[in-house]
């Protein structure tokens, strides 16, 4: 509305108070009715205090933004960059994973409240189904600061290679938005499956993957990172919070 791209809103509200981190507030609540899931589904929505309390977690700070003096994990560019971006597109656990760098949008010249585009490539979603998700100017260039910053430098002059028991290496070379010459036979990303994915070599060295670890090798244990936090920001700060499992979206804690 704003940017005037809608000229009302398609919402109605009502004021309602609500108690975070004990300390209570007027809320507005949205009237609209969330379509009601299957019986087997179990994935809550993550309300927005928590949020900015899982945000800040990722980043190794305290609720209110000020250093944890409790947390001294690593990666903490990684894992922020990463999880803001499967926060804003909603992607699932294995589409965020297995994302490489160059299916990432290109970000726009300048900031705009606009949402973006984020393909989610056929071969990696739920059903095999492409889709296109959306995504924050914010999350975009946190993604794009964490490649070319943090992951250039773990990835420069990395040695790694796919365990055997994963099968051949893929050798990556000529990459561009649209696929690569993988061990000198042209491919579309779109077509490489999750299995292939965590097998590419980069033409200088690491995986080509979008999350490396140190080393250069793929970084997969989201789930685990996710979970971590969640007890983390459950045992220090809001009781309250808690992740649903490793298996659903990025979206799916309360």
């Amino acid at each position: 509305m704003h940017e005037e791209y809608a000229a009302a809103e398609p919402f109605t509200y009502r004021a309602a108070r609500a108690l975070f981190a004990g300390t209570g507030r007027e809320v507005k609540v949205n009237l609209a009715v969330r379509r009601t899931p299957k019986p087997h589904v179990t994935i809550k929505y993550l309300e927005p205090d928590f949020t900015e309390l899982f945000r800040n977690g990722l980043r190794g700070l305290a609720p209110d933004g000020s250093h944890d003096t409790g947390f001294h994990g690593r990666e903490l560019t990684r894992y922020a960059a990463v999880g803001d971006h499967a926060l804003a597109t909603g992607m699932r656990l294995q589409e965020f994973t297995y994302l490489l760098p160059w299916e990432i949008p290109a970000l726009p010249p300048g900031p705009t409240a606009v949402p973006i585009p984020s393909p989610a490539p056929a071969a990696i979603t739920k059903g095999k189904k492409f889709r296109t998700t959306w995504t924050s100017y914010e999350a975009l260039a946190g993604l794009h600061d964490y490649v070319e910053l943090d992951r250039a430098a773990t990835t420069e002059g990395s040695r790694w290679r796919p365990p055997r028991r994963w099968g051949e290496p893929l050798m990556v070379t000529e990459p561009d938005a649209r696929g690569g010459l993988i061990n000198g036979v042209r491919r579309p990303w779109a077509s490489l499956t999750p299995a292939e994915r965590r097998r590419l070599v980069a033409p200088d060295g690491g995986s080509c993957l979008l999350a490396v670890k140190n080393g250069g090798g793929p970084f997969t244990a989201w789930s685990t990172v996710f979970e971590c936090t969640s007890d983390r920001i459950r045992a220090r700060f809001e009781p309250g919070s808690r992740t649903s499992g490793s298996t659903g979206s990025a979206t799916a804690f309360r």
